[in-house]
């Protein structure tokens, strides 16, 4: 008797952690927002490299003998060759970056009751050529049609008339002091 309750404990215990495994639970909700990131993260880069670079994500990957693992995966398509994503250059990796970010930004802003009016970039400029730099801008602008307030921090001073208001961040003797360009 006491042997059929520990065995139908094993058995609820090795459930549950197939239920929490890759091909449990996880599986099911990544299988729901992966068309949600294709769509969202083809968008931006449509935007960013103007169409030349596509983003797939896949739940599920093809083995040598044809079955299919549950894998998550991102695949990139560049038009001009770098089918994998070392392949690409320095500022193609950028793009691809920034429209992950942007597309799972979307998402959980998509998933979340939480609202929120502000965002903030970090040198989302780096490895970008200034065609770069202003497809980036454009998606701000649309970003911030959403959000509100955006603020970016770079050190690029050749950015600056790329944006609406500048704030300059100058520190001396360890006290950092905020001015507005202009002022």
């Amino acid at each position: 008797e006491q042997l059929k309750l520990i065995t139908l404990a094993t058995t609820k215990y090795e459930d549950a952690v197939e239920m929490f495994s890759n091909k449990g639970i996880r599986s099911v909700v990544l299988d729901l927002v992966t068309p949600f990131l294709n769509e969202r993260a083809n968008h931006y880069s449509n935007i960013l490299t103007g169409g030349e670079i596509e983003i797939l994500f896949s739940t599920q990957k093809e083995n040598k003998d044809g079955s299919l693992a549950d894998k998550f995966e991102v695949e990139i398509k560049n038009l001009h060759g770098g089918s994998d994503y070392k392949a690409n250059s320095g500022g193609e990796k950028k793009r691809i970056d920034l429209a992950i970010s942007f597309a799972l930004q979307d998402l959980l802003l998509s998933k979340s009751d939480m609202q929120t009016n502000i965002a903030l970039y970090d040198e989302c400029f780096e490895a970008l050529d200034m065609i770069g730099c202003e497809n980036v801008i454009e998606v701000l602008r649309e970003k911030q049609s959403q959000i509100g307030t955006i603020f970016v921090i770079t050190h690029n001073e050749a950015l600056k008339n790329l944006f609406d208001k500048v704030l300059t961040v100058e520190k001396k003797d360890g006290v950092s002091k905020i001015m507005e360009e202009g002022s």
